[in-house]
């Protein structure tokens, strides 16, 4: 059975996103108000999109103080499994979870280099031999 499932993840700062789906390799579509699913069009105030995949990732308000929006998408049935595997962890068990920690990561690792460039650092990244990220933060020049 399909559905839409809403994720909380606290997206806050669009520009962090927008260059974490850039290093992902999708599309993100600012100011999309609606993102496809199997029920059909779904209202969003932004979008996500897979080349070749017909489902997409909307965000929609996270009903905040602070502006900011959650993750919706349709990941169990279809074209939507292609978004689990894209966005989502592999689990040891062999499944997917439905948190987004890829596309989490890449917006967590965008964040921490904004905000130290903002305060005038430089902010190096590498990948360790097990995959992780390394941010390395210097001192202002």
């Amino acid at each position: 059975m399909s559905h839409i499932e809403t994720v909380q993840v606290h997206i806050a700062d669009l520009e962090a996103l927008k260059a974490a789906c850039k290093r992902m390799g999708v599309d993100f579509r600012e100011g999309q108000k609606t993102f496809v699913s199997y029920t059909g069009q779904n209202r969003c105030e932004h979008a996500i999109h897979v080349e070749g995949v017909l489902y997409e990732i909307g965000l929609v308000d996270g009903q905040t103080k602070v502006k900011s929006w959650n993750l919706c998408a349709d990941l169990d049935y279809g074209p939507g499994i292609e978004l689990k595997k894209k966005f989502c962890r592999l689990t040891d068990t062999g499944s997917y979870t439905h948190n987004y920690e890829n596309l989490m990561d890449a917006y967590a690792v965008e964040v921490l280099k904004r905000k130290a460039r903002a305060k005038g650092y430089r902010a190096v990244e590498s990948k360790l031999p097990n995959g992780k990220i390394k941010l390395t933060v210097y001192g202002a020049n």
